[in-house]
């Protein structure tokens, strides 16, 4: 059982390697990409993920056809021939747009039970920003947890799956394809009756999850976009479509698959990105890793964490904690008087980025001083360009971590516990990157020797506004995400 999904795109490069990952992990076997001529670094993500996966590739052409709905049409229908005989199934889906697989292990396996039908319609569930405002550098799929209830009338509406040889190439909208004996089914295999473009909304054994609003952030960049077509300088479709109901987190065996398909696409990017301002790709080195990592303790011996992906870090104590969000230092040895502070996660650095309070940083990494304290083997962690030191209160204070304090004594002590483990691999470091400048001539100079997760730390080391500027430039668009 094969399975092709075609994807219509412009403009979403903080997601669409998410997007892609999904629907990798939920097991689809070739993707068809069509890109509206995105100006954001959408493209290049997708050249640089094509070149890992079973992605075909190929870009509107707005000079022959300008009207947005019909470049759509002639995408789905061009993907829909490319996948007869070859594929099974094919389903038409947008960027906001993942399918849902409620039991089964992967797309095949759903589609297997199908075998008298030539159709199958999924109900969109649309999901709610989670009171977020900012967006979320997660993908979608993990940063949006709470979706409407299934009386919401939009969920009607939806994406179909077809098999391509029998579709008739009549196109009125997204939400229904049209076929020759057609015999459509619902998601749990009962015949579907269509309403025009709708039917029954039902999200048992699979669906489509529609994020079609992500954070306030997203919303406002959408408005901005799309102000003199579809939309209005309102609030009035974030009202109505902002539904946070319902509880319901994806399914965690294809969160990590996702997860470390993700970090290869990553890896692609910067590698495509080193390249072409150095002529090196990362190095595939033999050799040991060139920094120890550690795990942090505070005076009390409580380890540190993050409260949640993107949060605060704090301190814990409890054994379920996941192990993804607790805290690691690196201290290279061309560099003993620093520590990088980061979460792990599918052996490399997570580009995630998290808050500790008071320190006005938010990156995947923070860079403290190491300063030794009067009591034997204790440190303090010490800001660089602020003086402030962090500070470890007792837990009953609410498990806070601190970086405002001006002097150093017993709550400010902490302990570096080796770790065994050989990841992230780390040779080069950052220490000097300042700026912009800095940091091409960290690349440059360190160029065959670099490691993905130098890079990141590096990237990191960055001012805001230094990175903005990196991420904007032509070359730099592809690591715009990261």
């Amino acid at each position: 059982m094969k399975i092709a999904i075609a994807l219509f795109v412009k403009n979403e490069a903080q997601d669409i390697a998410g997007w892609i990952a999904w629907h990798l992990a939920l097991g689809a076997d070739r993707l068809f990409i069509y890109d509206d001529h995105s100006t954001d670094g959408t493209w290049e993500i997708l050249q640089a993920a094509a070149s890992l996966y079973d992605i075909e590739l190929a870009r509107t052409h707005p000079e022959k056809t300008p009207d947005f709905y019909w470049r759509q049409a002639d995408c789905y229908k061009d993907a829909c021939r490319k996948a007869t005989g070859h594929y099974d199934w094919i389903g038409c889906l947008d960027g906001d747009e993942y399918v849902s697989l409620e039991r089964d292990e992967n797309l095949g396996a759903f589609f297997s039970k199908f075998a008298d039908y030539n159709g199958v319609g999924l109900s969109w569930r649309i999901y709610g920003s989670g009171t977020r405002v900012l967006k979320s550098r997660r993908p979608a799929y993990e940063a949006y947890t709470f979706h409407c209830t299934p009386d919401m009338g939009d969920c009607e509406l939806g994406k179909a799956f077809i098999r391509p040889e029998d579709y008739t190439y009549e196109y009125e909208t997204p939400h229904r394809l049209f076929l020759k004996n057609e015999r459509y089914a619902d998601a749990l295999g009962r015949p579907l009756e269509w309403r025009g473009s709708i039917h029954d909304t039902l999200w048992e054994g699979a669906c489509i999850n529609h994020y079609i609003l992500r954070s306030m952030e997203n919303y406002v960049d959408r408005i901005r976009r799309r102000i003199n077509s579809d939309l209005s300088d309102s609030t009035d479709y974030w009202n109505y479509f902002n539904r946070n109901d319902i509880y319901a987190p994806e399914r965690k065996e294809f969160i990590e698959r996702a997860g470390t398909i993700m970090t290869t696409i990553h890896i692609a990017c910067a590698n495509h990105y080193l390249q072409r301002l150095t002529h090196h790709g990362f190095a595939t080195p033999t050799t040991s890793n060139a920094a120890r990592l550690y795990r942090i303790q505070t005076h009390a011996q409580i380890p540190l964490v993050l409260d949640h992906p993107e949060g605060h870090v704090t301190q814990s104590s409890d054994a379920d904690t996941d192990a993804t969000q607790t805290l690691t230092g690196a201290v290279y040895a061309e560099d003993s008087q620093h520590i990088h502070l980061f979460v792990e996660q599918y052996g490399h650095i997570s580009p995630t980025p998290f808050r500790l309070r008071h320190d006005g940083r938010f990156r995947c990494s923070l860079d403290y001083l190491l300063v030794p304290s009067s009591t034997k083997n204790r440190w303090h962690l010490r800001r660089e360009d602020g003086g402030k030191y962090i500070a470890f209160p007792p837990p009953e204070a609410g498990n806070v971590v601190d970086a405002n304090r001006d002097t150093a004594a017993e709550w400010e002590e902490c302990s570096l516990i080796e770790k065994s483990v050989e990841t992230p691999l780390l040779l080069a470091s950052p220490h000097n990157v300042k700026n912009r400048h800095e940091f091409f001539e960290f690349l440059r100079q360190n160029a065959g020797r670099l490691t993905y997760d130098d890079f990141v730390l590096a990237l990191a080391a960055l001012p805001d506004g230094c990175r903005n500027d990196v991420s904007r430039s032509s070359e730099g668009r592809i690591i715009s995400w990261i």
